[in-house]
C-alpha cells in the first residue's frame, strides 16, 4: 500500500509541476485506484476482525442485596471454626496368605512359560529375554522345549552377528547335557551347536 502513496505522490507532482504533465494522467488515475482497493481491502479486514473478537459483556448485579453484618452477631464470621474432620477411607485390599500368594505367583509364571514356548524369538536379544525367562523357573525340560521350537537356521542367524553371552551359553549346554536321553535328541543337540 506504502508503495501506491508513494507513486500517488510522485505523478501528482509529475502532473502539476511539468509542462508535459499531463501525459501522466492516466497512470495517476490507475494508481490512485490500486490504492483506494488496497485502502478498502484493509478497512473489511480490520472490520472482519473487530466481529471476530471477543467482546467482553458487564453482568448486571441485579439480585444481590447489601448486607451489613456487625461484629459478634449470629451472621459474624469472627467465630474461629475447626475444620472438618477427614477420614481415612477404608483399605479395599484384602490379606492374602502366603499359600495363596505362592499358588497364584506359580500360575502366573505357568501362563509366562507357556506364552513363551509358543512364541518364536525374532531377534537375538529376544531368545536371551525369554531363555532367561525360563531359566528362572528352574524346569530344564522346558528350556529344552524352547530350544527345540526355535529352528535351527534361526538360532544360527541370531548370533551369526551378535555374540552369546557366556551365561546364556553355559545355560544352554547345562540343559543340553541334563535333558538329552534319546538319540535323537542328540543329534539334534548337534545340529543346534
Amino acid at each position: 500500500m506504502e508503495k501506491y502513496k508513494e507513486a500517488v505522490a510522485d505523478l501528482e507532482t509529475l502532473v502539476n509541476k511539468t509542462p508535459d504533465g499531463k501525459q501522466f494522467t492516466k497512470d495517476l488515475t490507475q494508481c490512485k485506484q490500486l490504492l483506494q482497493q488496497q485502502l478498502d481491502k484493509e478497512r473489511i479486514a480490520a472490520e472482519e476482525l473487530k466481529k471476530n473478537k471477543i467482546q467482553e459483556v458487564e453482568e448486571p448485579t441485579k439480585g444481590f442485596k447489601k448486607v451489613q453484618i456487625e461484629e459478634d452477631s449470629e451472621d459474624s464470621d469472627d467465630k474461629p471454626t475447626t475444620a472438618p474432620k477427614v477420614t481415612k477411607p477404608q483399605s479395599k485390599t484384602k490379606s492374602i496368605d502366603e499359600a495363596t500368594l505362592k499358588r497364584a505367583q506359580e500360575m502366573a509364571l505357568q501362563e509366562q512359560t507357556n506364552a513363551t514356548l509358543k512364541s518364536i524369538p525374532k531377534t537375538a536379544a529376544g531368545f536371551v529375554k525369554d531363555f532367561s525367562g525360563l531359566k528362572r523357573s528352574g524346569d530344564k525340560t522346558v528350556m529344552l522345549a524352547y530350544l527345540k521350537n526355535i529352528p535351527v537356521a534361526q538360532i544360527e542367524a541370531f548370533f551369526k552377528r551378535t555374540e552369546v553371552e557366556s551365561d546364556t551359553l553355559s545355560s544352554i549346554l547345562d540343559t543340553l547335557s541334563s535333558c538329552l536321553k534319546t538319540k535323537e535328541e542328540s543329534l539334534w543337540a548337534c545340529k543346534f551347536l
